[in-house]
């Protein structure tokens, strides 16, 4: 089983906020679909792989540390919650 804070940040536990995320996101990723295409259209094909996979990699590496900043405040704020809830009679 995944865990608990990658399905919280994927989105697979609050359906409404991810629908509601998609439609506020949806123009501005009109326009950077727009800008790719013209990019895109002025490259060669080695140029369209290299930055295709360029693209890919860095895609991936911002969500791994887009996850794990999620994850790490995640933790922090239960510590917080924690040492709130600390009483010592």
């Amino acid at each position: 089983m995944k865990s608990i804070l990658h399905e919280l940040y994927i989105g697979n536990l609050d359906e409404l906020y991810a629908i509601l995320d998609k439609k506020l996101i949806g123009s501005a990723k009109d326009e950077e679909n727009k800008t790719y295409d013209k990019l895109y259209a002025t490259l060669t094909e080695e140029q369209k792989q290299l930055l295709d996979t360029f693209l890919d990699l860095l895609s991936d590496r911002y969500a791994d540390i887009e996850e794990y900043r999620y994850i790490k405040g995640f933790k922090t704020g239960l510590l917080i919650a924690v040492e709130c809830f600390d009483f010592k009679p």
